[in-house]
């Protein structure tokens, strides 16, 4: 990381634009909590992606942390027990041709 100690909270990643002072480039930042802060005193933002200015702020050395997982849908289908989006299912216009043949 090029960027100077402490962050400024107009601070971006050069690389992707994303801001670089916000919850989710903090080591405090828990998706299990409720809040998803480890901090009690603080007083998160709605939006843990945007630029803030919090006291407790304290960079993430591996990064942000991503909510990217592709097998997360076929997983929910698996415990319910549904067939998956990518399963050849008949729309719901192929249902009513169906119905007033």
């Amino acid at each position: 990381m090029d960027e100077p100690l402490p962050l400024s909270r107009h601070s971006h990643c050069a690389s992707c634009g994303e801001a670089l002072h916000c919850c989710r480039q903090c080591t405090r930042f828990d998706r299990n909590s409720s809040s998803q802060c480890s901090e009690r005193d603080a007083d998160p933002p709605n939006d843990k992606a945007m630029a803030n200015f919090c006291d407790w702020f304290n960079l993430r050395a591996t990064g942000a942390t991503t909510d990217a997982n592709p097998d997360k849908r076929s997983a929910l289908d698996d415990l319910f027990d549904r067939p998956s989006s990518s399963d050849a299912t008949p729309s719901a216009a192929d249902k009513l041709n169906d119905l007033f043949k």
